[in-house]
């Protein structure tokens, strides 16, 4: 089989693995240490797929691997042909929260591989987009702790702010990152096989550790001057998910992850050229009908009134469920991202009525996007958006 220039078969690796759904997470894990597969394609007792498993969803999930089968984390991810362009895996990577998508055959019946996002943008950035200035799509408004700051703390702001990483400083210069992954594979994991500092029925509060007994270093950063081509060539050599953007004095100006770059990707590659295209992703599925055809009304008025203050560019809405689905306390977390020439900005909000939740975090980014403009001429934004944005 052989792939055309552009299309997603040029970058797809052999490197998975196929188990049963009713295969244990102890026994995926097994697969996932010995064989190193990026991505577990599951299937039924039919040898029909189901979806993917990555080895990242079984550590964050807590669960006991002994007991606990694969059915319970697969996530029903698209099927993605041979032949599909490379954009087009971009926004399903996007609309999916998709590190790793698995690559089918043209007929979609048979697996033939994986593709990882970081394959995908080390290709892409061969083309223009390479030179694009990465400063200018990266997340400005960042969250850093004290390198004393607990492990509890950290995990709480985690949950607050909707982030996965944050930089840990010392004297206003960055010491070091922590992210969730270094506390679920550093911490939670062996935290469960035995009480850190343990020992004749002696616990101490875990969650008090200082962050920095966890923070990776050095610091992995890229100039404010820089292309993406320089950062995505960093988070390859590195295999880590973000850099930092610091300037000659090391003062931390943001920082830009995979998942924002591959945002910019599809937007670079839209054919719409004018006004502001919108992007539900998550479990926006999990929403009834009539609340998704009010949220979509509120949203489409808010891009109206964007495009005048913007000019372009695209919203992208992530819905996360929290909680039971079958029971009563169901919240939903949004997170909201608006990507507009030459700024990105990004809010969230959590609550137990979406449509609520999308009316506040709409006022939310209005009042972040009006802050941000303030200087240039206040009283002609503030304009733009007044009065009926509910209707």
């Amino acid at each position: 089989m052989s792939a055309k220039i552009g299309e997603v078969g040029e970058i797809t690796t052999e490197k998975f693995t196929i188990l049963d759904k009713e295969n244990t997470l102890s026994e995926a894990i097994g697969v996932f240490n010995q064989e190193k597969p990026e991505l577990i394609i599951v299937v039924d007792k039919n040898k029909n797929y189901q979806g993917v498993v990555s080895e990242r969803w079984i550590y964050r999930s807590m669960m006991d691997p002994t007991q606990a089968k694969i059915k319970t984390l697969v996530k029903n991810a698209p099927k993605i042909p041979y032949g599909m362009p490379l954009n087009e895996v971009a926004k399903m990577m996007v609309e999916n929260s998709l590190q790793v998508l698995p690559v089918f055959d043209e007929k979609k019946e048979n697996v033939v591989g994986v593709v990882k996002d970081i394959d995908l943008l080390t290709k892409v950035v061969e083309e223009e987009y390479g030179n694009l200035n990465v400063i200018e799509f990266a997340t400005t408004d960042l969250v850093n702790l004290n390198e004393d700051d607990s492990v509890g703390k950290a995990l709480a702001i985690f949950r607050e702010n909707n982030i996965s990483r944050a930089t840990m400083v010392k004297n206003e210069k960055p010491a070091g990152m922590i992210a969730m992954h270094d506390i679920v594979t550093k911490f939670l994991i062996p935290k469960n096989r035995s009480q850190r500092g343990e020992r004749a029925g002696e616990k101490i509060d875990s969650t008090s550790i200082p962050v920095k007994e966890l923070m990776s270093y050095p610091i992995i950063s890229v100039k404010v001057q820089a292309k993406t081509r320089r950062a995505i060539e960093l988070m390859k050599k590195h295999d880590i998910s973000g850099v930092l953007i610091l300037d000659d004095n090391e003062k931390i100006h943001g920082i830009v992850t995979k998942k924002d770059l591959l945002e910019t990707y599809v937007e670079f590659h839209r054919k719409t050229e004018e006004g502001f295209r919108l992007q539900y992703a998550g479990d926006f599925e999990k929403i009834d009908d009539f609340e998704i055809g009010r949220i979509n009304k509120f949203v489409r008025r808010f891009a109206e009134k964007l495009e005048k203050v913007l000019g372009k560019g695209r919203i992208i809405i992530h819905f996360k469920t929290i909680g039971n689905p079958e029971g009563d306390n169901i919240r939903f977390l949004i997170r909201m991202r608006v990507i507009s020439p030459g700024k990105t900005y990004n809010a969230n909000y959590e609550g137990f009525n979406a449509l609520d939740v999308m009316q506040i975090l709409l006022d939310k980014m209005e009042r972040i996007i009006l802050s941000d403009k303030k200087q240039d001429d206040e009283q002609r934004y503030k304009w733009d958006f007044q009065a009926g944005m509910w209707f």
